[in-house]
């Protein structure tokens, strides 16, 4: 069994021809919902065992595809939200996004250094992150402080772009964090 984790919510398994005739997850009959419950638990109990990789409380996405070998490769996937950021947030600060979560695009590093210079005169979000797009050299700061409405954040427009709330997925997915936690501060001491 090879076992990778594709990020902090997902992992794909990889089973030889055997393995799969121990779960029973590819046969030539048909498998009853009841044994691929008890064989995905057993599964699942494994990889805890191997990896420390705990999915056995949450709501699952599992796909499972045949390979040329006789084998499968599942894919299993948290969907819970709160616990992902509950696990995830208790060692680094990272709080589940709301409607008053704001995120902005900066296109340099002086531009975010900027904004959070005037940022920190006037709020002390311990929440807030940093993100890099090394791909187009682009900067995110994600904060629940920053309400995106309210007028006394207006002058963030003149150093980033606004970025819609379901983009913060994708950040926090692919992105590299480079400030996990008070970037606001720790960013404004740096400029």
């Amino acid at each position: 069994m090879e076992i990778i984790k594709i990020n902090y919510k997902a992992i794909k398994v990889i089973l030889k021809k055997e393995e799969c005739e121990k779960y029973e997850f590819i046969s030539g009959e048909s498998i009853s919902d009841r044994v691929m419950l008890m064989s995905l638990d057993s599964l699942l109990l494994e990889i805890k065992e191997r990896e420390s990789i705990d999915l056995m409380n949450g709501k699952l996405l599992v796909q499972i595809y045949p390979t040329k070998n006789s084998g499968c490769e599942i894919y299993i996937c948290d969907t819970e939200e709160d616990k992902l950021y509950r696990d995830k947030g208790a060692q680094t600060g990272i709080k589940k996004a709301t409607s008053c979560t704001g995120i902005y695009r900066f296109d340099s590093i002086n531009k975010l250094l900027n904004a959070c210079c005037r940022l920190a005169d006037f709020i002390d979000d311990e929440a807030s992150q940093v993100y890099y797009d090394s791909c187009n050299e682009r900067y995110y700061l994600v904060s629940t402080g920053i309400a995106p409405r309210e007028l006394r954040f207006a002058f963030l427009n003149e150093y980033a772009k606004q970025i819609k709330l379901p983009y913060i997925h994708h950040i926090r997915e692919h992105l590299r964090c480079i400030c996990y936690k008070n970037a606001i501060k720790t960013m404004s001491s740096l400029a």
